[in-house]
């Protein structure tokens, strides 16, 4: 998807790296359906990656001509994909927010 931006996966092995691509290839249509063509930035941090267990924080930013301000949302979680569900989540909620007024 050449509208996605990801930062940070330089940190992660490749296990973590599949699981941000597939996650985000099957969001990434529910947030294109509402605004065409969208810009998505996925950036994710590790905290503590050279211990048994590591934090992850997500961030995503989405952007596009008709909207004034970027969207975004954040989360953080033990586990890579919990963390990846509610922060795509949380983006969905801040959307619906936004826009509701605007739906037919």
């Amino acid at each position: 998807m050449e509208n996605i931006t990801y930062v940070g996966l330089k940190k992660l092995d490749e296990d973590e790296i599949e699981v941000i691509n597939k996650l985000t290839e099957r969001f990434y249509p529910k947030i294109n359906r509402e605004f065409d063509s969208v810009n998505l930035t996925v950036d994710v941090k590790k905290y503590d990656p050279t211990g048994k267990r590591g934090k992850y924080s997500i961030h995503l930013r989405i952007d596009h001509p008709n909207i004034k301000n970027i969207l975004s949302a954040k989360e953080f979680d033990w586990d890579l994909a919990t963390s990846l569900h509610k922060t795509f989540d949380n983006l969905m909620s801040e959307i619906e927010h936004k826009f509701k007024d605007n739906k037919p």
